[in-house]
């Protein structure tokens, strides 16, 4: 979890009302809940946009700490918080497009490998980006049978 707290979030395209609600962030999604009893209950979260989602952070500038955030499913969250510093750290760190990337360095064989780390759930997943070692690395692979005259590969393993 990279920030979380409370939030007061603008009610939807029929409400214009403003409710407080519990933000969660982590390393690939943010997610809201009625409140942080809910979280620390495990309960399902009232909704869940994934980082990659959001197309455009912004301040609302008539409004007192009032933020927005926009997905590319075309939702917009208008968002308020109880101070400047803290709409100042939430807008900066739902801004920043980070990814979790792992390597790992085998001295012994000279061989480094690049994973991106994926949030899947409550468990993170490694998948393989670059490895050194020629025999993880598909394009260095020979091929199974030649290609045709067009120099295309027509043929597959069976």
């Amino acid at each position: 979890v990279l920030r979380e707290g409370a939030l007061a979030k603008l009610g939807g395209a029929l409400s214009n009302k403003w409710n407080l609600r519990w933000f969660v962030l982590t390393g690939s999604q943010v997610m809201y809940f009625d409140n942080q009893k809910d979280q620390l209950a495990s309960r399902s979260p009232k909704c869940v946009v994934k980082l990659v989602d959001i197309s455009e952070v912004g301040e609302v500038t008539d409004g007192v700490n009032e933020f927005y955030f926009l997905t590319t499913t075309g939702r917009t969250f208008q968002l308020r918080a109880s101070d400047e510093a803290e709409r100042e750290a939430w807008m900066k760190t739902l801004s920043t497009k980070t990814s979790l990337v792992e390597f790992v360095i085998h001295r012994a064989t000279r061989v480094v490998h690049m994973y991106n780390v994926v949030e899947h759930g409550r468990h993170f997943h490694r998948q393989l980006v670059f490895s050194s070692d020629w025999h993880r690395s598909l394009h260095e692979m020979p091929a199974l049978h030649p290609p045709d005259n067009n120099g295309v590969y027509t043929r597959f393993a069976s």
